[in-house]
């Protein structure tokens, strides 16, 4: 992504008032399988980003639900909205999806407000805690994402659904998979101490090997034959859920811990809380 899409993105927000805080770039890029004109592929990776935006005084004087939107823009490019208060419950979660944004190395960020850089710096810091903040409901996540592509990747009712009528099924659900095949026992051995956390190592496809593999599979609709995919897949799932079943035995049995941090959640909800009144205090003085 280059950074005139970022700006195009946070210009927009604000024409349209949005108070953000940051705009992170989520998907491919964020682990090194976004299609570069370097790999000779013509498949073209989407453009999207998550935007978390501080409430207005408004808002919270008239306890209107924070705001979750997707806003779809003119390029065809997403721009998920959340609320910066909704952070708190994406984290503990522990989805993949969002936990990536704590390592984007393309931000856009208001540099020019003290409170939410403090804000931003103290999230910079904690991000390898909030990642290991709650490593059941990670492992969950991650099985469950595994489950869920595995669901539609033999959908025609996708977006995929031409490609599943030709190869009977979808390349970039396949793709996923095996993605999140490699994060599952990476986490697993990291959460085993068979070596140090590193949420990074487990997103980042640095190996030219491995990134070529799954770029294939990603950008070469029908690579595989179906018969192939449906049993590697089922085998790959088969594995995963054993995996993830017996490390969440260890966890029960006190060999493993895999306890909800809460000390490190009270960090992250006093962060979110002095960036909230911080900027309900600027905003009550700019009505004076």
């Amino acid at each position: 992504m280059d950074l005139d899409s970022i700006f195009d993105k946070i210009e927009y927000l604000q024409n349209n008032s949005y108070d953000f805080v940051a705009i992170y770039p989520y998907g491919s890029m964020n682990y090194n399988l976004d299609v570069k004109e370097s790999d000779g592929y013509e498949y073209k990776s989407d453009v999207d980003t998550v935007a978390f935006v501080l409430p207005s005084l408004e808002d919270v004087i008239r306890n209107r639900m924070p705001v979750s939107k997707t806003i779809v823009m003119d390029n065809d490019d997403h721009i998920d909205v959340k609320d910066i208060r909704l952070m708190l419950e994406l984290f503990k979660k522990a989805n993949p999806s969002y936990l990536e944004l704590l390592y984007s190395a393309c931000c856009g960020v208001d540099n020019y407000c003290e409170y939410k850089d403090k804000f931003l710096k103290k999230i910079d810091s904690m991000k390898e805690d909030i990642v290991f903040m709650n490593p059941k409901a990670f492992l969950n996540a991650m099985l469950g994402t595994m489950y869920q592509k595995q669901k539609n990747m033999f959908k025609t009712t996708t977006n995929y659904g031409e490609e599943v009528e030709k190869y009977g099924y979808s390349s970039k659900d396949y793709h996923h998979i095996k993605r999140y095949e490699r994060m599952l026992y990476i986490i697993g051995n990291q959460l085993l101490g068979y070596e140090p956390r590193d949420f990074k190592r487990a997103l980042y496809i640095d190996d030219v090997n491995e990134r070529d593999y799954l770029l294939s599979i990603k950008c070469t609709p029908g690579l595989y034959g179906k018969d192939y995919v449906e049993k590697d897949v089922k085998t790959i799932m088969t594995k995963a859920k054993d995996y993830v079943l017996d490390l969440t035995y260890r966890g029960s049995c006190g060999e493993l811990d895999l306890s909800f941090k809460d000390e490190k959640y009270k960090q992250l909800e006093d962060a979110v809380y002095d960036l909230v009144k911080s900027s309900i205090i600027e905003q009550i003085k700019a009505t004076d």
